[in-house]
């Protein structure tokens, strides 16, 4: 009989988002995230104008993790009740104000989120961690193509910090 073989542990690449309090509710997503998944890397705090919504600026993060959970239970039973328990509720309208959202971009080495390609506060954040990540079409990597990008202009890095060597787990 063929053993089954573990993966573990999987390593996936998030996308912190808050617009409610986010000066709160990204340090507290990053504390209850650490509890649950091993923080390896963490880019900068970027802040961003909100797309397609009225509200206040988001503030935005990426995140280098490692799990135990495949992509389903990661998202399901770890991210989910996380932006819960800070007060999320998911709706029909994805454009509404949030204390935090919390997205996979990148799962074992694909990309699960392809407007990683498409927007500034996502490929920002995360040039920071993947700067040498190819584009599936154009002959540029991550962090040049991220420059590019329309919204580039109205990304700035704020000045929370987001206390990640006390999370990182060695």
């Amino acid at each position: 009989m063929k053993e089954a073989t573990l993966h573990r542990p999987y390593r996936a690449y998030l996308m912190l988002g808050s617009n409610i309090a986010p000066k709160r509710h990204l340090p507290q997503a990053c504390e209850l995230l650490a509890k649950r998944l091993r923080i390896l890397d963490a880019s900068s705090v970027w802040q961003t104008p909100p797309m397609g919504m009225e509200g206040e600026d988001f503030l935005n993060a990426a995140l280098k993790v490692e799990s135990d959970h495949n992509i389903e239970a990661l998202k399901y039973a770890v991210l989910r009740p996380i932006e819960r328990q800070l007060g999320r509720t998911r709706g029909e309208d994805s454009f509404v104000p949030r204390p935090i959202d919390i997205d996979i971009v990148i799962f074992e080495d694909e990309v699960v989120d392809e407007e990683l390609w498409r927007y500034a506060h996502i490929a920002v954040p995360m040039a920071e961690l993947l700067p040498e990540l190819p584009h599936p079409t154009k002959a540029i990597k991550l962090a040049d193509f991220a420059k590019q990008l329309p919204q580039a202009g109205f990304i700035q890095r704020d000045d929370v910090v987001l206390n990640f060597e006390s999370l990182m787990k060695g």
